[in-house]
């Protein structure tokens, strides 16, 4: 066996925003989960929520290994508290109101509902753009529209709950009053982001604010493919992403991992190289290739975004174009080569520490233009 000699690059130097400086303890989030699914969890969380200064609180049935996971979480420097609850799921949701006002800082401003594959690519982003954007004196709630227009046919124009649910302080005083609360619980519904839709409807006149950024990402397109690819992709401003470990299979930690170099503002952050290679950082490299009838990847479409779910149809566009929109058509093989991360690791070389990233595209296919698998590395010096 030969070894071949992979000639260094020269060092590119790319712009990447400054991450803002923000006060995360505006924030107390809650989930409502299960021991075993918020260890699985761990990895996707602790990016956004070790170091700072905000606080989780998990409503979860009895188990004995709840105390272990909870120290382990703090050990990474996670205000993480899990608390034994045995109420069915929906109402455990709900219950995270109450729990996360009592709970609460001085400085909590939101209370943040939220599932164990929600994930945030940037805590400071988020906290940034909820104090220019909201008032947390007023009764409000903020969250995520679903994608999906046939999501909102069925359940209403109701925020999502995988996107991010907020809640300011005083709308929670209004749901927790005595009268209101009991009657809230007692609700049938056995959804919890539904329940406390109808709760909203019924006791309130405060109807939710949708945010853009942030996202449920309803999407999906069957085992072992990657409807996620349109959004992380987009180079659009994700605040939040959904699904990760369940509707889809992406590594968020391992995305997540430049950050070290980059800061979080630098997570799916997308440059385009000659005209035809993208790098969505933390998830892709892609290549459009200008062979043929192919012209590489246009402005126009670079604006848009790819449509990767739902298996592509072109006659499902309508559903999703109202959170996504523009859309464009899913690429095909022959016009798209797509290369995904699959390690990100830190290492020591000559020039210091760097982060190490290898994405590599697996093909069926087998040509002097596209041979079966490829690999490219990227070295990010810090």
């Amino acid at each position: 066996m030969s070894a071949a000699a992979i000639p260094m690059k020269e060092t590119l130097v790319l712009e990447i925003p400054i991450p803002p400086e923000a006060d995360t303890s505006i924030f107390s989030f809650g989930m409502a989960s299960t021991v075993p699914r918020m260890q699985d969890s761990i990895s996707g969380i602790s990016h956004w929520l070790s170091h700072s200064q905000a606080q989780l609180h998990v409503l979860a049935p009895a188990d004995h290994n709840a105390s272990h996971v909870e120290a382990h979480m703090r050990k990474a420097y996670m205000n993480v508290t899990i608390h034994a609850n045995q109420l069915p799921f929906a109402k455990r949701y709900v219950s995270l109101v109450e729990k996360l006002y009592k709970e609460r800082s001085a400085n909590t401003r939101w209370l943040v509902l939220v599932d164990d594959d929600t994930f945030f690519p940037s805590l400071a982003s988020l906290a940034s753009h909820f104090t220019r954007t909201y008032d947390p004196t007023v009764p409000l709630i903020v969250g995520a529209i679903s994608d999906d227009l046939r999501v909102i046919e069925i359940y209403g124009m109701a925020v999502s709950g995988g996107g991010g649910i907020f809640i300011s302080i005083p709308l929670a005083e209004q749901l927790l009053e005595k009268r209101v609360w009991s009657k809230c619980l007692a609700l049938p519904n056995n959804e919890g982001d539904e329940l406390l839709d109808n709760c909203l409807n019924i006791f309130t006149q405060v109807r939710p604010t949708f945010d853009s950024s942030l996202h449920q990402m309803d999407i999906y397109n069957g085992e072992g493919s990657s409807p996620e690819a349109g959004y992380l992709e987009s180079g659009r401003k994700l605040l939040s992403i959904h699904h990760w470990k369940t509707w889809y299979d992406f590594n968020v930690s391992q995305g997540a991992a430049v950050a070290v170099a980059t800061g979080d503002e630098g997570i799916f952050q997308r440059w385009l190289f000659e005209g035809d290679t993208v790098l969505s950082n933390g998830y892709s490299v892609v290549e459009y290739p200008r062979t043929g009838d192919y012209g590489g990847i246009t402005e126009k479409e670079l604006g848009e975004v790819e449509y990767t779910w739902n298996e592509g149809d072109p006659e499902e566009l309508w559903r999703y174009v109202h959170m996504m929109g523009p859309l464009r058509p899913r690429k095909t093989s022959e016009k798209k080569r797509s290369a995904r991360l699959v390690d990100a690791v830190e290492v020591s070389i000559h020039e210091g520490r760097a982060l190490r990233q290898t994405y590599v595209e697996k093909s069926q296919i087998n040509t002097v233009f596209r041979p079966r698998e490829r690999v490219v590395e990227l070295l990010w010096l810090f």
